[in-house]
């Protein structure tokens, strides 16, 4: 496998060694046909979170997926959807041991990087206080070293800047992050948007059509983020009305999405979010329904919404029930449910989350 080959014709080629279709593969990554479409013919590229369980589906390392030989790199496999921080400490220990041998591999640098980021960033599964001061700073210091090279490389470029913006921001360093952020491309963009336009002009209704799906779920999926965000801002200024509508939004949106996408992670933080807004009013009966709607399932929704809203979120992509668990019980083990804990009902959900029921 070459070195320079573009990462569209790497998915194409090991699909096709599998004798799948676009569709085939879609199905297994949650993605629409349309994505991988655009992947293999470099209209677009994977999402970050979406780049480790595209390379367990097509059966290679992610090294592999990014055009570097199997046996060149000789570089540690950081397991980015793992959930046990010391064993991440001491696989991106040997990862900085190695970095020097593989300076001119951008997947290496890429993958050094936002190892790091996830050891260091308190929102992150994988974050390990006891030496998160020492990852950020050794992180930022390199990650600073090769912004320049690592701006030109045209399948890292946007992710490698948006690391470099969360590492400054860690740091405290608001100017740094703040100007990159600025001068950094747009995640999302209206391209889709407007080539549906110029579809429906001329008639070709098919194109307009695939056109949306791209539209609407880069849509969908910004503005679950938003919602998210701006729930934990308003509850953080203590905004809990504020706090409560946004929550319930965004409930609402992912019963949209559910079927199409694994949105284990976000219903997970809403409801937190939710129960932690109704335990600054003191309604401990609300918080702990909230909580239960952590294992709640949406209806399916209709065939037009599934596929219009059918790529998968980022962080969500194919989540496997170790790493959903988990990402639950760390939702409960906020600190402001602290009270909640000798509750009956919540021990009785937390029990549920940690061994749940065979369907």
């Amino acid at each position: 496998m070459s070195e320079q080959q573009s990462m569209g014709g790497i998915i194409r080629a090991l699909r096709l060694e599998k004798e799948w279709t676009q569709e085939e593969l879609a199905l297994r990554l949650k993605v629409s046909g349309q994505a991988v479409s655009k992947w293999e013919t470099g209209q677009s590229l994977p999402d970050i979170s979406q780049v480790p369980q595209l390379a367990r589906v097509l059966g290679v390392t992610t090294d592999e997926l990014f055009g570097l030989e199997k046996q060149k790199p000789g570089f540690p496999t950081f397991d980015f959807l793992g959930v046990d921080p010391e064993k991440a400490w001491e696989t991106w220990q040997e990862m900085r041991e190695k970095i020097a041998e593989n300076e001119g591999l951008d997947g290496c640098i890429w993958s050094y990087v936002y190892a790091g980021y996830r050891l260091c960033c308190p929102d992150a599964l994988l974050f390990h206080p006891d030496h998160a001061a020492e990852v950020l700073e050794e992180t930022l210091r390199y990650a600073e070293a090769r912004a320049r090279r690592m701006a030109k490389s045209a399948v890292y470029g946007h992710s490698f800047q948006s690391l470099l913006v969360e590492l400054y921001a860690l740091a405290g360093n608001e100017r740094k992050a703040l100007e990159l952020a600025a001068n950094a491309p747009p995640f999302f963009e209206n391209a889709a948007l407007r080539n549906a336009a110029v579809y429906r002009t001329l008639g070709k209704w098919e194109p307009e059509a695939n056109a949306l799906v791209s539209a609407g779920t880069a849509a969908a999926n910004l503005l679950l983020d938003i919602v998210t965000m701006s729930a934990e801002a308003a509850l953080k200024l203590g905004q809990t009305e504020d706090a409560q509508d946004a929550v319930e939004f965004g409930c609402g949106l992912i019963g949209l999405l559910k079927g199409a996408a694994d949105t284990a992670r976000d219903l997970g933080n809403l409801a937190q979010l939710g129960a932690r807004a109704a335990m600054q009013r003191d309604e401990r009966g609300t918080a702990l329904r909230w909580l239960e709607t952590m294992l709640e399932k949406p209806k399916q929704p209709g065939a037009v919404v599934r596929r219009a809203f059918i790529v998968s979120r980022k962080g969500g992509t194919a989540v496997n029930e170790n790493l959903r668990r988990a990402m639950l019980l760390r939702e409960l083990d906020h600190p402001d449910l602290a009270p909640l804990r000798e509750d009956p009902e919540f021990q009785a959900l937390r029990a549920r989350v940690e061994a749940p029921e065979e369907e």
